[in-house]
């Protein structure tokens, strides 16, 4: 249980009343029939895990985890990390001049390098530290999120996020993605959490409430989730500027090249 202390779901419920309705217990997995069907149409092959124990009453199925964890426990390891990234984002924002310009529209108050620079880890010293102190929680989100082990997943984007007063970032999903995160390096009290949009409400033709689970950001925490789930952050309210990385990775589906494998 400490271990999935770290995991928020979001998740499907399925009310069922029935006694005879089975959750899956055993770990045993039945191939699904392909082939081809009358209509011509191919049959899609699936995994299918039979069901073995019977339960009564509301069940999560479907969930997605969302991972939040430290990044690592050397705590002056952490703030010396966090310290030289922003430094360097510092630089970003006088020496980026397309960013800053794009940030003026777009993300008012404050700046990012998403639009300019968003490739971070293949030229910033302490993002490159930051991609290989990732590792192990990327390995273990994509277990928890059931993702496949092949192929290899790998860091396509990273970017700087620098929050001022009053700056937000409006709902959005990360496309052409498998896995998003982000990095907390500096947040001031009061600033703004990350807020997860129950990804029902486009499914559903029933009323529904919106609702939105609060994800706090605090300086040295990792968050990751699947890139397909709805995200936003609101306005910042903090006594300072909200500072943060952002990164994708996705599947690696061909031969990396010299500068994928260097990165």
């Amino acid at each position: 249980m400490a271990r999935r202390a770290a995991f928020f779901f979001v998740c499907c419920l399925s009310y069922l009343n029935s006694p005879d309705f089975s959750v899956t217990s055993s770990r045993q997995v039945l191939r699904g029939p392909g082939g081809v069907l009358p209509n011509g149409e191919l049959r899609d092959v699936y995994d299918m895990e039979p069901s073995t124990e019977a339960r009564e009453g509301p069940l999560q199925l479907f969930a997605s985890p969302i991972y939040r964890r430290r990044i690592r426990r050397e705590e002056d390891a952490v703030r010396e990390l966090n310290e030289e990234i922003a430094v360097n984002f510092k630089r970003l924002m006088v020496r980026d001049e397309k960013g800053v310009e794009w940030s003026k529209t777009d993300y008012a108050g404050g700046y990012t390098s998403y639009f300019s620079l968003p490739a971070l880890q293949k030229w910033v010293p302490p993002i490159q530290t930051l991609e290989q102190w990732l590792k192990p929680h990327i390995e273990e989100f994509r277990k928890e999120a059931g993702l496949l082990e092949e192929p290899e997943l790998f860091m396509t984007d990273c970017w700087a996020n620098v929050m001022g007063e009053g700056t937000e970032h409006c709902f959005h999903q990360h496309n052409r993605s498998t896995i998003s995160g982000t990095y907390y390096v500096q947040t001031p009290r009061g600033c703004s959490s990350l807020l997860f949009e129950d990804p029902r409400l486009d499914r559903t033709v029933a009323k529904r409430q919106r609702k939105v689970i609060a994800c706090p950001a605090i300086a040295g925490f990792v968050v990751l989730f699947e890139s397909w789930q709805r995200h936003t952050v609101p306005p910042n309210a903090g006594e300072g500027e909200r500072i943060s990385v952002s990164f994708n990775y996705h599947w690696r589906y061909e031969e990396p090249t010299k500068l994928q494998r260097e990165a």
